[in-house]
């Protein structure tokens, strides 16, 4: 995303425009420059998965929900996503049976994410949730139920181009 303020902006207040009796001005050389500090890396932005385009390969009950728990089968069925009593306003909500693709493009420095079975469905349910970079497993939670602490998931994916977060049991 281009940054504001980028490129070379020129606000300058010049006077009346120079009349035909009247010399324009000739700017004076210097011989001292200034140095202007380092502006540095833009600042990094925060995205959410929730808000990048994905594709649904299979969810196995339902839809994806975007920024809700999974719900039933309908789409936007979903609750507030809470994991351990915390709750997320930006996720995806799946069943353990599914597999969402993000292309990357190389343009994401890190990939962070809590996982864990939502609060709705008490101590039941059963997942592995992994998280593969171009095609090679970068995380994988073990069995997670109900009654499991949420993980946390920070992977770096700077050059990376395509992320694919699968569930399953």
């Amino acid at each position: 995303t281009p940054a504001a303020g980028t490129g070379a902006n020129a606000a300058t207040d010049a006077g009346p425009a120079p009349s035909a009796s009247t010399p324009a001005p000739v700017p004076t050389p210097t011989t001292s420059a200034t140095a202007k500090p380092d502006a540095g890396p833009p600042p990094l932005v925060e995205t959410y998965v929730s808000d990048l385009a994905y594709e649904q390969i299979a969810n196995g009950y339902g839809d994806v929900e975007k920024d809700r728990s999974n719900g039933e089968m309908a789409n936007d069925d979903g609750n507030t996503i809470t994991l351990a009593g915390t709750t997320y306003a930006k996720g995806l909500g799946v069943h353990a049976a599914s597999e969402v693709r993000l292309a990357l493009g190389a343009q994401y420095k890190t990939f962070r994410a809590d996982v864990g079975v939502d609060d709705e469905v008490g101590d039941n349910g059963s997942v592995v949730f992994q998280v593969l970079l171009d095609g090679v497993v970068a995380f994988d939670s073990g069995t997670m139920t109900g009654a499991s602490a949420t993980k946390k998931v920070d992977l770096d994916v700077s050059g990376r181009f395509s992320s694919r977060n699968a569930g399953s049991q």
